[in-house]
């Protein structure tokens, strides 16, 4: 039976460890504060006389059951409320920011843009808010996105904010850089980050990267979608788990759906989904995007006919607010030795 945090209102800060909760811990040592969970069944479930349980019995779980949705009713207002119309703060001061449906600012010192990517806002309802934005302090721009989602009984992913370096295959090109395409394990591919989260409710964090069969790069040749969940909270990925892999000290489990669609009814394409979701939090790198790409060369999900057009970096919204800072971040593209 499904399981709700018992914290979903409450903020989930990823750095030091603090009070309450059940501590984990990061690939680099830091404590990761886990809101814990209880368990619809425990709150329904009752105890019968005689054989097959009483009538008696049976009215007081319906009571119970009765009464657990209209406080879960009563709760998921109150979660509305406190969320509606309310973005986390930023702690620096804005230089740029973009509230606008699909609003872009472009980082000229990495080559990258930050796109306030709402693909599937129609889902969260009119108390959505999300913008993309620049803050900067002691001199330093500091790039990242927040959001604030309403509650569903049943979680759906409904945005994406992030950073993007490259053309992804649904834009048209920017000319922001001239180092993707390329064909798959054709290059060494590694992401510098580190990043600054807090956030409440359900969400992931991860890269994004599209593959395409031919060029140009169009949604009509689009054949794989490869994400790596940095940090899950709350999401199952798509398709059926096929193994592990171990990258940069940290394992992530493999999900692969062969035939994935637009979930908000846009497109109609259909492509192959990869979710590689780490077991722990991984929020700085360097991160060896290349040992994706091999493991899918070597599995045969992938070929070297496949060209890799893009890397993204955010989070799949579907509930609550949060807020990232990057305190850098940047994506190499090398020659093979």
């Amino acid at each position: 039976m499904a399981k709700f945090s018992a914290q979903m209102c409450n903020p989930l800060v990823i750095g030091p460890k603090g009070s309450g909760g059940s501590p984990g811990t990061t690939r680099d040592g830091a404590q990761v504060e886990v809101a814990t969970g209880v368990d619809i069944s425990d709150l329904i479930s009752g105890n019968g006389d005689g054989v097959g349980g009483s009538l008696r019995a049976s009215r007081f779980r319906l009571r119970r059951f009765a009464g657990f949705v209209f406080l879960l009713t009563i709760w998921s207002f109150g979660c509305n409320w406190r969320w509606r119309n309310t973005l986390p703060t930023v702690p620096e001061r804005i230089v740029a920011e973009s509230s606008q449906d699909w609003g872009r600012i472009v980082l000229a010192e990495n080559h990258c843009a930050l796109v306030n990517n709402v693909w599937n806002k129609a889902a969260a309802g009119g108390a959505f808010r999300q913008e993309v934005f620049v803050g900067e302090a002691a001199g330093t721009k500091i790039p990242g996105w927040r959001w604030s989602s309403p509650w569903h009984f049943i979680p759906r992913v409904v945005s994406q904010p992030q950073i993007v370096c490259g053309d992804k295959p649904w834009d048209a090109p920017s000319g922001l850089r001239n180092d993707f395409p390329f064909q798959a394990g054709s290059k060494r591919l590694t992401a510098f980050f580190k990043a600054s989260l807090r956030a409440s409710s359900v969400y992931n964090m991860s890269f994004t990267m599209w593959a395409v069969s031919s060029l140009p790069s169009t949604r009509s040749v689009i054949t794989h979608e490869i994400m790596i969940w940095t940090v899950n909270r709350g999401q199952t990925p798509a398709g059926t788990r096929r193994g592990v892999l171990d990258v940069n000290g940290t394992t992530y489990d493999v999900y692969v759906e062969e035939k994935h669609g637009d979930a908000s009814g846009a497109n109609a394409n259909v492509w192959m989904y990869v979710a590689f979701v780490a077991r722990r939090p991984v929020l700085n790198g360097p991160l060896d995007l290349d040992a994706f790409i091999a493991y899918l060369l070597q599995q045969g999900l992938l070929t070297k006919d496949h060209f890799v057009t893009s890397v993204e970096l955010g989070n799949e919204v579907s509930q609550g607010a949060g807020i990232v800072e990057l305190r850098d971040f940047s994506v190499r593209i090398a020659e093979r030795e």
